[in-house]
């Protein structure tokens, strides 16, 4: 992933692991809710269980579409080059 990310990025791009209380420490300091930082505590111990892999523990993708997923470098070449939002600029209240 952090190869990939480089790529997209054009720079070098290298992954740390870390823990989820540090994540979360992180993620609270930039703005973001208490219910998403707790909800993203789940996704994360999939990511490190190799969930969404390449080749992945699932065919769920090809059983309802009835073709092969795309890998996550060719979605971010075909979608629209958006900037990622900063949360601690957005208000919190809609």
């Amino acid at each position: 992933m952090a190869d990939i990310l480089g790529k997209i990025l054009d720079r070098p791009v290298r992954y740390q692991d870390t823990s989820f209380a540090m994540f979360a420490k992180a993620a609270k300091a930039m703005g973001f809710p208490d219910f998403e930082i707790s909800q993203l505590r789940f996704y994360a111990e999939d990511i490190r269980r190799g969930t969404f892999a390449v080749g992945g523990s699932t065919n769920h993708v090809e059983l309802v579409t009835g073709q092969k997923p795309e890998s996550f470098e060719q979605i971010r070449s075909t979608a629209p080059q958006q900037s990622i939002p900063n949360p601690s600029s957005a208000d919190p209240h809609g």
